[in-house]
């Protein structure tokens, strides 16, 4: 015996039908996906705007990075300068 569906318009399909019909709509949205993100991928190489603000958001990054690193090397600096004060403080007490 075959099983059978029934379509919104009240026809009957069977098994094979429906997974035929479930593999065509799913390839359909595939395609439908993969064009979007073609046509999304045409406008960010085209717009020139976009172009700028996606180089004004990676420098900002970069530069928030290069801001992080010259603030930790100021504080190893300053540690730095706090540990050899120490020594010399320690030293003059005990000379």
């Amino acid at each position: 015996m075959l099983t059978t569906y029934s379509n919104s318009s009240g026809k009957h399909l069977n098994v094979y039908e429906v997974e035929e019909t479930l593999a065509r709509e799913l390839q359909k949205r595939k395609l439908e996906e993969e064009a979007k993100q073609c046509e999304i991928n045409r406008i960010f190489e085209e717009s020139e705007q976009l172009k700028i603000l996606k180089q004004k958001i990676t420098t900002g990054y970069i530069s928030k990075e290069r801001a992080a690193q010259i603030q930790e090397k100021q504080m190893r600096t300053i540690q730095d300068l706090v540990n050899h004060l120490i020594f010399i403080f320690y030293n003059t007490l005990f000379i």
